[in-house]
């Protein structure tokens, strides 16, 4: 029941997204990345099971586009390593810190910033 309540979310949430005219240098965010922070806070001071499949479904996406980044840093022949010297729990405090700071933000600048901010130490 679990994995069709988060698809359910996923789902809203992607349904969610208005597509508007690119302009150059910008990316399209899809899935819960392109929710707003407030939802994200709102989520995990909740507890219902629907808040809590929110949750891990926001802190899933944020592991993926870490692994994302990641990625891209090694095709270029940089550090792929972000992220390896902490642990989940520091990683999800660390967003809810920058949620709580920007709810109005999406939380894919959240994954950003924290991308930006595990780089400082990963060159």
């Amino acid at each position: 029941m679990k994995p069709v309540i988060l698809a359910v979310i996923l789902s809203l949430q992607v349904a969610s997204i208005t597509p508007g005219e690119a302009q150059a240098g910008e990316s399209w965010y899809m899935g819960a990345g392109a929710s707003s922070c407030g939802a994200l806070v709102e989520a995990a001071h909740k507890s219902s099971a629907a808040d809590l499949e929110a949750s891990f479904g926001f802190q899933q996406w944020i592991d993926g586009y870490l692994s994302a980044v990641n990625d891209a840093r090694g095709s270029l022949g940089k550090s792929s390593m972000l992220g390896h010297e902490t642990d989940a729990d520091g990683r999800d405090v660390w967003i809810l810190n920058y949620c709580r700071a920007h709810p109005l933000e999406p939380v894919f600048r959240a994954a950003q910033g924290l991308a930006l901010e595990l780089a400082k130490t990963n060159p």
